[in-house]
C-alpha cells in the first residue's frame, strides 16, 4: 500500500586504468560510489586518482587519531565570549586542537569529519568535556571563576547512553555545578530524532544545563 521510489548512486571504474583486478576494480568502484552519494545521489561518479588519495589520506587521518588519544597529542583553546557594551569575558568555549608530531597543527576541518565517519568522536568528545570541566575547576580561583564553558556535543555522542551520567561524573569528579558547563549541539542534530532529542535535553535541563 506504499508508494516506494529508488534512485541509483553508481561508482563506475574502467580496466585497466583503474586496476588490473577484479579487487582493485571492485574497490575503486565502491569509492566512487560513496562520491556519488556525498555529490547528492541519484547520480554516478567515474573513479579517479584524486579519490584513491583521498582515500588513503582519510585512512591515515583515522589511524593517526588513535595514535593521538593515546599519546595525549590533543589540547583544549578557550575562545571568549565578550559582551560588547561592557567588554567583559561572559563566557569561552572549548575548541579541540591536534598537534601532530610530524605534521604540526592539522586543522579541525580536516580531523572532525573523520572522527565522526569513524565513530572515534565519541571517546574524543569524551575526552573534552573531562578537559573543560578540569579547567573549570582550575579558574575557581581566579577572575575567571564564574565564566560559564560551552563544549560542542556531535549527535553520536548525544544519542549514547552514558553522555549524561559522563556529564554528571565530571560535575562531580571536579566539584562544580552544572550552571558552569554550556553544551552546544546542532540544529541538524535536533531535527535528526525529535523526540529523543527533547527527552535528552529535557534531562540536561533538569540537571541544570544550560
Amino acid at each position: 500500500g506504499h508508494r516506494l521510489v529508488v534512485t541509483p548512486s553508481i561508482g563506475i571504474t574502467m580496466y585497466p586504468k583503474d586496476g588490473d583486478s577484479s579487487e582493485s576494480l571492485l574497490m575503486n568502484a565502491d569509492s566512487a560510489m560513496y562520491r556519488a552519494k556525498s555529490a547528492g545521489r541519484n547520480t554516478h561518479k567515474f573513479f579517479s586518482d584524486t579519490m584513491r588519495t583521498h582515500s588513503l589520506h582519510r585512512l591515515d587521518i583515522e589511524n593517526e587519531l588513535r595514535d593521538a588519544m593515546h599519546n595525549g597529542q590533543f589540547s583544549l583553546y578557550y575562545q571568549p565570549k565578550v559582551d560588547v557594551k561592557s567588554w567583559s569575558v561572559v563566557g569561552v568555549e572549548a575548541l579541540i586542537r591536534w598537534n601532530h608530531p610530524q605534521r604540526g597543527w592539522i586543522s579541525p576541518g580536516d580531523f572532525i569529519p573523520v572522527a565522526e565517519e569513524s565513530g572515534l568522536i565519541v571517546p574524543i568528545g569524551t575526552w573534552v568535556l573531562e578537559e573543560a570541566c578540569r579547567q573549570i575547576r582550575a579558574w575557581r580561583d581566579t577572575v575567571l571563576q564564574d565564566v560559564r564553558v560551552s563544549v560542542n556535543i556531535s549527535s553520536e555522542q548525544i544519542y549514547t547512553d552514558d553522555l549524561l551520567q559522563t556529564v554528571k561524573d565530571n560535575l562531580a569528579a571536579n566539584d562544580i555545578g552544572p550552571e558552569s558547563l554550556e553544551l552546544e549541539i546542532t540544529e541538524s542534530l535536533l531535527m535528526r530524532d525529535v523526540d529523543s532529542t527533547v527527552e535528552v535535553l529535557n534531562e540536561f535541563k533538569q540537571l541544570g544545563l544550560s
